[in-house]
Parts: structure tokens; sequence; C-alpha cells
């Protein structure tokens, strides 16, 4: 999920929403997903944006959250800046990358559904159309009606390239024909993860960081939620597994995870 697809949420209810009705369209929306437990950072991130704004305990869209989109980053962008050795080689791993990409036409998810293999179709529960290529790719696409396509699950810009590539040959041989080009895709955000090599005492940790910027209720949530200046989110977990998401470059995330390690150090903890 992301944060055009929560700004997309509040426009259904108006423009104004709970946290919780928020989340719970969401999972209504994406059933099989648990996009329903990050509502929460997204909409903080959208604040920073001055996208939306808190009033009485309700999400309210700001005239810019209703009338701008968020777009994405181009997919061949999403290495600049990283290097050639890219997140892997500097002991980070890309877990999820979620991109867009819109094919200008409309969708019959019944014939697609009826004339795809490794394809779901469930009307009554979500509004995708769910394909998964052939290949290895641990990529998955979610196809609306509209053609604005959502790609989850990728790795990496090849394991989204060719997941478009063999949806776009395989809905041209059953004689749909698609104009759009797989490098269209846009990047909206990016996760990774690293492993800080030391256990960690949240309660402690949370204050450690600035309360201003965190929240740890573990009766909600088993981490700490850091909100980075940037806009990106950090989960901070007590085996010492830490996620940064919100970020559509691998160097955005790889940097402030570097950030969150000295800053650790810098509070006496000896990481790795």
């Amino acid at each position: 999920m992301t944060q055009e697809d929560v700004r997309q949420l509040l426009l259904e209810l108006g423009g104004e929403g709970s946290t919780t009705e928020l989340a719970k369209r969401a999972k209504k929306e994406f059933p099989n997903r648990t996009y329903h437990t990050y509502i929460g950072q997204l909409l903080h991130q959208l604040e920073q944006k001055d996208f939306v704004r808190k009033e009485n305990g309700d999400w309210i869209l700001t005239d810019r959250g209703r009338n701008t989109s968020i777009e994405g980053i181009p997919i061949t962008d999403i290495d600049i800046g990283a290097g050639e050795a890219g997140p892997l080689d500097k002991g980070f791993d890309i877990v999820n990358i979620v991109s867009t990409i819109d094919i200008d036409r409309e969708l019959d998810l019944a014939y697609l559904s009826n004339n795809l293999s490794n394809s779901e179709y469930h009307p009554e529960s979500s509004p995708f159309l769910v394909y998964r290529p052939l290949n290895q790719s641990s990529a998955t696409l979610l196809v609306p009606t509209n053609g604005m396509i959502t790609i989850v699950g990728g790795q990496n810009k090849n394991e989204i390239l060719d997941s478009l590539d063999t949806f776009f040959n395989a809905i041209e041989s059953i004689g749909l024909s698609v104009d759009s080009e797989p490098k269209a895709t846009l990047v909206q955000n990016i996760v990774l993860k690293t492993d800080l090599g030391v256990e960690l005492e949240l309660a402690t940790l949370s204050i450690g960081l600035g309360i201003e910027q965190t929240e740890y209720e573990p009766e909600q949530f088993s981490g700490v939620v850091y909100r980075l200046q940037d806009g990106s989110v950090a989960l901070l977990f007590r085996s010492g597994k830490c996620l940064v998401t919100g970020s559509k470059t691998y160097r955005q995330p790889i940097d402030n995870a570097k950030k969150i390690e000295c800053e650790l150090e810098e509070l006496g903890l000896e990481l790795h």
C-alpha cells in the first residue's frame, strides 16, 4: 500500500476518516494482505507533506491532498546514487518494492480470470484480479478494471519489469493490446530490511530516539515506529531487525539505515 492508496481511501470516505475507519476499509479492499497495519505510518507521512491534518481524532484531507496525486519515480531511476553494488552488497535486503503502471485501458477482469493461468479474481471480496507470473519472480500484480496496475512483492527492478513483460505477453496472447512499456512503471515505496545484530530494549529506545519522533504501543504493535525527517518510517523490533519504508530509491533507505545505526551507537549500543 502506498501513500496515494491512503489518499484515495480518504477520498472514498469523503475526505475525512479515523485511522480505524481507514484500516477497516483497507482490510476490506485488500483482504489477503496486511496493508491495514501500516495505515497509521502512511498517514503520518502524508501529514508531513501537508496532504492531511489531524483534527479531533480524524484525518482530514487538506486542499493539497484533495487535488494532488502522489506520483512515484520512474523505475529506471531506482538505483541512482546507490553505486554499482546496490543495497545487497552493503548488508541490506530489499524485501518489497511497490510500483504502479497505468496501461490506459479498461479491462474485463472476469474475462482475464477465465483465460489467464496463475490468476485469481474474487469480486465479492476484492476489486482486483491477482496475477502471479509463471517465472520465479516474487512480484504479484494487482489488476483493477481501470488498468492502473499495482505491482507488489518485487525485490529488484528486473523482477518487476519481467513480471510486467510476462503479464503483457499473456493478455496480448488472448487478444488484448497494450501500448504501455514496462519502463513506464513508477516506484511508490521500497521496504529495506537490516539486522542490527543486537537485542533492543524497545521502551528505552523509544525515549532515546525522541518521543516526538517515535511511537511504542506494544499492545497495538510489537515494534517501535520511528518517523524520520525525510518522511520515511523505520520499524525497530526487539530481535534487532529493522525495516525502513517510505522510500522510492535505494539510496534513501540505505542512508536512513546507516543513520539509525549511528544514532543507536550514540545511545551506547554495540551493533553487529
